[in-house]
């Protein structure tokens, strides 16, 4: 796989750093409109159309139903929900679309990214991925205008990522703002509260050198338990793995860039059911960098195939990021396709390409608890794409998108 490899240092030090690092102030000015144009379709003096929901058959389509291919048949798409499968179904459809020669996949999970805009949003929406995971955000109020957009990518954001005073960040360029801080346990349920009130969906920390001590990351995990919340975990060294499963997190974001990751490492995580987002697109771009002088891409491959050969539950995640003011042009890449690019990428470690398929759909609206997605499946929310040619056969064919849907809504840019 070609990616780019003019990275200075100091912009892969920004952009592996970046969880989080959205936008401080400001908005999308475009979201608003973009929220009064759809209004204006719903609204029974302007639009004129019945109260039946419009049927949408795809004809001859074989569709991704967890493990393989089915084989050809119509699938309905009726009203925001996938309806009947099979042939023969007794429906007079609205409109037909042939699916001969495509594979109608359900749609993509973005199990790490940061948003900041409504292009942004667009261009995950344009490549398929109709649910995006906001591994952590900074600016609450933009981050609230992009969930719940009509037409796009759902938005599940993590809100204010929790870190510690002394974390290795600290260190580097851009930083970490201060309102991040716990400084101790005591302030942790307050932390907590007022990111859920902020529309907090999930909760991040940071485990990092420096960082937290074990007994403060597990107090925040068990906070966010109390809660409800999936934990998930930012960790890239083996020291910070240890406390991350240590902590009872559901989640670790990053694979370990410093060192082979042990047997005792895989089986805890293992024994403990925690998930892993390796973000292997991130990583490619910082040992391009030199960003990490104690390890190279293929222990960081290796890392991940041995968790994969484990039987280890993991999900398809980029860690792409909005630019910043002032950010260098170099750190960005660009959203939706890149997760294209890390899907190859897991399969150029080993993976399958229906095990990448699965990590990508069904496995992480599972472990999300997003269950109303992720499989082609009568009655499910029709979140949907539509590929030219075989992605079981070739990956790269994830590139060939044709069609996307969002609630059964056909996105047209």
């Amino acid at each position: 796989m070609q990616l780019n490899r003019g990275l200075t240092l100091l912009a892969s030090i920004r952009l592996i750093l970046a969880c989080g690092d959205d936008p401080a102030a400001g908005s999308d000015v475009g979201i608003a409109a973009h929220r009064a144009r759809y209004s204006k379709r719903s609204d029974p003096a302007t639009n004129l159309t019945t109260s039946s929901p419009q049927v949408t058959a795809l004809d001859n389509v074989r569709y991704f139903n967890g493990h393989g291919l089915s084989a050809p048949t119509t699938v309905l798409i009726s009203g925001s929900s996938i309806g009947l499968i099979g042939t023969n179904l007794g429906v007079t459809p609205d409109t037909h679309i042939n699916g001969t020669g495509h594979v109608l996949l359900p749609g993509f999970f973005e199990s790490h990214a940061h948003p900041g805009s409504l292009e942004e949003m667009k261009n995950l929406t344009a490549a398929g991925v109709t649910t995006t995971i906001g591994a952590s955000c900074q600016n609450l109020t933009l981050c609230a205008q992009l969930r719940n957009l009509p037409g796009l990518t759902s938005f599940i954001t993590a809100g204010l990522p929790a870190v510690a005073p002394g974390s290795s960040n600290l260190a580097t360029p851009g930083g970490v703002p201060s309102v991040n801080f716990i400084n101790s346990t005591a302030q942790i349920p307050s932390f907590m509260s007022n990111n859920i009130a902020a529309g907090s969906e999930l909760f991040k920390l940071r485990s990092q050198n420096g960082g937290f001590s074990q007994d403060m990351q597990t107090a925040i995990v068990a906070e966010g338990h109390k809660y409800g919340r999936v934990v998930m975990t930012h960790a890239t060294e083996s020291d910070s793995w240890v406390r991350a499963l240590g902590s009872g997190t559901d989640l670790i974001h990053h694979t370990i860039t410093d060192a082979n990751i042990s047997d005792d490492q895989v089986q805890q995580l293992l024994g403990m059911g925690v998930v892993n987002v390796p973000t292997l697109r991130v990583h490619y771009q910082g040992w391009q960098a030199g960003y990490y002088p104690d390890a190279n891409w293929t222990m960081i491959q290796s890392n991940v195939r041995k968790l994969y050969d484990a039987g280890a539950d993991l999900l398809v995640g980029t860690d792409v990021h909005t630019l910043t003011p002032g950010a260098l042009t170099e750190l960005w890449f660009p959203f939706g396709s890149s997760l294209h690019e890390e899907m190859e990428l897991l399969t150029e470690v080993g993976l399958s390409n229906a095990d990448v398929l699965r990590m990508a759909t069904k496995e992480p609206a599972r472990i999300f608890g997003y269950t109303d997605r992720g499989q082609v499946k009568t009655g499910l929310r029709a979140d949907l794409l539509l590929v030219e040619g075989d992605p079981i056969a070739d990956i790269k064919i994830i590139n060939n998108v044709r069609n996307v849907w969002v609630a059964g809504e056909e996105y047209m840019g």
